[in-house]
């Protein structure tokens, strides 16, 4: 059963509106899918065995352990250089073991290691110095063969990782990559000058306009505009036949959804969908220049385009053809073109597309951490936990931050709601032992009562019921309106004979505020007032402490137990949980569980502090709302820590989210902690929660606010609610 609990929490973690600002801040699926379509197309679906189930970027964990021993390597590489072999002969089979060791286990997960290969490149490009690293490089891929063939039993297709051994090796990024990062190297410059210069030859440049500034996928059978914007027509029609039905709010998104779905078809007839960025972005997703050059038939193309090509290098002198390709027929120089067409497929099939494919499996990769600890911090390390729980993670060495299972919920749904709070205050019977008077009681009670009414009406609240001893509140999206609807009422104006509740995203979040601060200010109110209620604190005077001198933390226990409350948050659906009118005595009333449930929620005790219960509903809605959250066991801040111990710290962060917060949480914006119970609480009948006597077998998950046991029925969540700190 916990784990049922726990997988729901995790969908939920990964849908908040927090992560939802990391997923824009740091994920990039836009130019993933892009680059895995240019992908299949050259390898095949089949070889793409690490990437054909990924959707994002690629996190790959270099640990402090890993990156020493990489580093080792291009040092002992230097020394070879200069004349230091037996020393590097020597280190290079122990390197070639280690390495192997670390990346096996995702070899036999995956199949092949042609991305691991490339990580490992990229990490000496982002740190390597050396102006010569295509050298070094060179022997790298030497090694790599080596750790294939340790690893021969584990790889199905070596196709990829030989076919990238071929590349050119730039430091540029894939957007900065030109023909300039060809040119640096001498041998066959004629070639990348030829390439600039006929370029109108071979490649269509009308197609570029339609590759830039999109996103998502291609459309291989856009269809038609007349479909497209039929399909608009008929969503619009609907909106404008129920808008006397609807809210405001319901028409404008609406409306919004058809302004999406006619950009959207916009891009479709354009042959690729475009997906506005989102705010975080600072810019569209474009497609780098070098990309329109891979994947053309070169071969065919200087074979149709002979003669043209033939005139213009005569017609233009074309410098810079080794003398090996012309032939001489008498007295006159011609262009061996079978040669030269033969060098030029060579450069293009052997260098360049390797070249530029090598650059878009590194676009799909991140090394983590980049060697720069000042730009490392905790927003990227909770993203990478999330993005470890989809398998999207390797590390190494193995942090075990494999795929997990998940379940799926639409929070949104369930978001949307209203939420009643019901309060009630302690101490009564303490407090009329001391006053023996029901009028002074009733006077500081109606003083205490005032003060929480303004806390409701500050969060936008409607104070529905005074019960004496405590009091129900409404939250909805609507509910201070209709509070103020009911003063006019009260003061002769006609009010409508019913009324609808409507639901918002943060009726919880205003009802859990609302909750916190009551029992933050039932404290101060006990301590405001110790000097004005003298006669309560007899006891305290006989031992000797000053009456003025009387701090709330000397008093004792019973002390503190005054205006002590207990409160219960139940949220759920207008109509179905709760129903809201006027009642027969011309008041505003409300019944339904939620009225039922939040009773009930708040008759849980505390003998040491006031208590607030909410179920699950209501906190799923208040965290998905957070734009920032963390589990109550944060790692604190990382500034003025030396590099080592602020990894130690970002890999905990990675770890905490990849495991989940098995329902604690700490948001220090509001500054509560949340804890999921899962012991019976106190005055609730049948609300034990036990759940490892319950065989999973048995347990059915209805919906995202019920979780059934076949034989014992209903199983409700709740969490308790705490001021941070607790």
């Amino acid at each position: 059963m916990d784990d049922y609990i726990q997988q729901i929490e995790a969908s939920l973690e990964k849908q908040t509106r927090y992560i939802s600002n990391l997923r824009n801040k740091y994920e990039d699926k836009e130019k993933f899918s892009i680059f895995f379509e240019i992908l299949k197309k050259r390898f095949l679906i089949s070889r793409l065995t690490s990437l054909s189930d990924k959707k994002d970027i690629i996190y790959f964990i270099f640990q402090k352990e890993f990156r020493r021993l990489l580093d080792q390597l291009y040092k002992e590489y230097m020394n070879f250089l200069v004349g230091k072999k037996e020393e590097f002969e020597y280190f290079l089979d122990k390197f070639e073991t280690d390495v192997a060791k670390y990346i096996e286990y995702y070899a036999q997960a995956s199949g092949d290691i042609y991305l691991i290969e490339v990580a490992i490149r990229k990490y000496y490009l982002q740190k390597a110095k050396d102006k010569d690293i295509n050298r070094f490089l060179s022997r790298l891929n030497l090694i790599f063969g080596v750790i294939r063939k340790i690893l021969k039993k584990s790889i199905a297709d070596e196709h990829i990782s030989r076919y990238l051994e071929r590349s050119l090796y730039s430091k540029e990024r894939i957007d900065n990559l030109g023909w300039d990062s060809f040119r640096k190297n001498k041998k066959d410059i004629w070639i990348v000058d030829f390439f600039e210069e006929f370029e109108d030859l071979f490649f269509d440049w009308s197609e570029i306009s339609l590759q830039e500034n999109h996103s998502n996928e291609y459309v291989e059978e856009p269809p038609d505009a007349k479909q497209i914007f039929e399909n608009v027509k008929k969503q619009l029609e609907k909106v404008l036949t129920n808008i006397d039905s609807n809210d405001a709010e319901v028409v404008i998104d609406n409306l919004n959804r058809i302004e999406s779905s006619i950009k959207i078809g916009k891009g479709i007839l354009r042959g690729v969908f475009k997906v506005e960025p989102s705010k975080n972005r600072s810019e569209k997703v474009k497609l780098p220049r070098i990309l329109n050059y891979v994947g053309e038939d070169i071969k065919e193309k200087l074979k149709s385009r002979k003669e043209i090509i033939l005139n213009k290098l005569e017609e233009k002198k074309f410098r810079g053809i080794p003398a090996d390709l012309f032939r001489r027929k008498m007295f006159i120089k011609t262009l061996d073109f079978d040669k030269f067409r033969e060098r030029i497929e060579n450069f293009y099939y052997n260098t360049f597309e390797p070249a530029v494919y090598h650059k878009i499996f590194e676009s799909m990769i991140r090394i983590w951490p980049d060697g720069d600890f000042k730009n490392l911090c905790k927003d990227e390390a909770r993203w990478i936990g999330m993005k470890a729980r989809e398998g999207a993670v390797l590390s190494f060495p193995d942090l075990k931050l494999h795929k997990k299972e998940s379940i799926h919920f639409d929070f949104w749904q369930i978001a949307r709601a209203v939420t009643i709070l019901v309060y009630d205050i302690r101490g009564s019977t303490f407090m009329g032992e001391k006053l023996h008077s029901a009028e002074k009681e009733e006077g500081i009670r109606k003083h205490f009562q005032k003060q929480l009414i303004d806390i409701a009406l500050k969060y936008g609240g409607f104070p529905v019921k005074d019960t004496g001893d405590g009091g129900i509140v409404l939250f909805s999206k609507n509910s201070h309106i209709l509070y103020m609807d009911f003063n006019r009422y009260r003061l002769g104006d006609k009010v409508p004979e019913e009324f609808t509740l409507k639901p918002s995203l943060d009726s919880p979040v205003r009802a859990v505020l609302c909750a916190k601060d009551m029992i933050l200010e039932a404290e101060k109110f006990v301590k405001d007032n110790l000097k004005n209620y003298e006669d309560w604190f007899k006891e305290v005077k006989e031992r000797k402490i000053e009456f003025h001198g009387i701090s709330y933390d000397k008093l004792p226990p019973e002390f503190k137990k005054i205006f002590q409350i207990g409160i219960g948050i139940a949220t759920g659906q207008q109509g179905v949980d709760i129903s809201f009118g006027i009642n027969a005595f011309g008041e505003p009333d409300v019944t339904g569980n939620l009225v039922r449930n939040a009773n009930l929620y708040s008759k849980a005790k505390d003998p040491n502090q006031s208590v607030i219960i909410a179920d699950a509903r209501t906190i799923y809605s208040f965290l998905f709302s957070l734009s920032d959250f963390e589990p109550i066991t944060d790692s604190g801040s990382f500034k003025g820590s030396d590099p080592d111990n602020i990894e130690k710290k970002l890999v905990k962060e990675i770890k905490e989210w990849y495991n989940g917060f098995d329902g604690q949480y700490r948001v220090k914006k509001y500054g509560v902690d949340i804890s999921r119970i899962a012991a019976k609480i106190n005055g609730i009948k049948g609300a034990q929660i036990d759940e490892t006597h319950i065989p999973e077998k048995r347990v059915i998950i209805k919906s995202e606010k019920e979780i059934f046991d076949t034989k014992a029925g209903k199983i409700k969540i709740f969490y308790q609610i705490l001021p941070e700190g607790g």
